[in-house]
């Protein structure tokens, strides 16, 4: 009976772990970045300085880093002003196979119909309050405004 029990907790354990995934990660200035999908939500991880905070998204997985499209880098940007070190952008919400095909997308590019904004002040993560629809793509498809709009909207 002991060993049925112990079988037991070990299978509900894994299957609690089984349900989350790192979809990506990255890491800008002194912050290590990752995106979770966890559960049917994406978490961002972000540890600086020995703390670690996580912070549930109002994105669907799997959730990944908007990055330039030539470095494959974080594509940021900076806005002093709106207290703002780094504004970067998430999406998740994947497309359609019906909606890829009519934009003529590969079958490889990842893209995601909505996007949400990090802004990262003294090594301190926030989330942007919005979030923006049309289609993201890892390797581009946003201009500077969109990234202005979410450390507006922080």
């Amino acid at each position: 009976m002991k060993l049925l029990a112990v079988l037991g907790s070990f299978f509900l354990v894994s299957c609690s772990f089984a349900d989350e995934r790192i979809t990506d990660h990255a890491v800008l200035y002194y912050n290590d970045l990752t995106l979770i999908s966890k559960n049917g939500t994406c978490v961002l991880q972000s540890i600086a300085s020995s703390k670690t905070t996580k912070f549930t998204l109002q994105l669907k997985p799997p959730c990944y880093f908007l990055r330039d499209r030539k470095t494959k880098n974080l594509d940021y940007y900076t806005y002093p002003r709106l207290d703002a070190d780094f504004v970067v952008i998430m999406f998740g919400n994947p497309i359609s196979d019906e909606e890829r095909k009519t934009r003529g997308l590969k079958k490889d590019d990842v893209c995601g119909s909505t996007a949400q904004g990090m802004i990262i002040l003294n090594n301190n993560v926030r989330i942007s309050e919005k979030v923006s629809t049309g289609l993201s793509c890892t390797d581009g498809g946003h201009d500077e405004k969109d990234f202005w709009y979410f450390a507006k909207h922080s």
